[in-house]
């Protein structure tokens, strides 16, 4: 799963393209990147929880070799956090909600493999700092991801085997080999 993009970068990319805010102004949270220090907009992603929902392991047989199948279904919990030190995120807050509901992001969820929840609020998180208001709304969004892996597995078809029956009077002893070719 190393090379797939995670949810907080899936969600990143809906929110850089619909709302046509730089790359550079929306962040994954923890990257260990400064903040700027100005008034304009700045978004960060972080990942809350995942809760596994259902996870199966079954094995298949393509073109002659044999193949494990793991997969997964989760539920995530992501956050949304919009700043600024101007009235950027107070004025474009609800823009968020608008750009996680568009038919671009309509389109990354049926290629990606996840689905957005319904959002069920925006929560003010502004307070006094220094001499003056970061504004600050948070939105939490819950996820369902699917993910996938399929790796090559060894088969045996052939086995060899001891069988010793002691419940008979003669104590039979059987040995066996099976035929390498079915």
């Amino acid at each position: 799963m190393s090379n797939l993009m995670t949810t907080p970068e899936i969600v990143r990319d809906i929110i850089v393209k619909e709302l046509q805010i730089p790359e550079e102004r929306v962040f994954i949270y923890n990257q260990k990147i400064k903040l700027p220090n100005d008034d304009q907009l700045i978004v960060v992603m972080s990942h809350k929880l995942t809760t596994p929902i259902s996870s199966k392991n079954y094995t298949k047989d393509v073109g002659g070799e044999h193949k494990e199948h793991q997969e997964i279904t989760t539920r995530e919990e992501l956050s949304i956090e919009i700043l600024s030190r101007g009235i950027d995120a107070l004025q474009r807050k609800e823009e968020f909600i608008m750009a996680l509901y568009s038919i671009y992001s309509q389109q990354v969820q049926e290629s990606t493999g996840i689905k957005l929840y319904r959002i069920s609020q925006i929560n003010d998180l502004s307070e006094l700092e220094n001499t003056a208001i970061m504004y600050r709304f948070e939105i939490p969004i819950v996820v369902t991801t699917w993910y996938q892996r399929i790796k090559s597995v060894e088969y045996y078809n052939a086995f060899s085997g001891k069988v010793t029956a002691k419940s008979t009077p003669t104590n039979i002893v059987t040995e066996f080999e099976q035929p390498t070719e079915v």
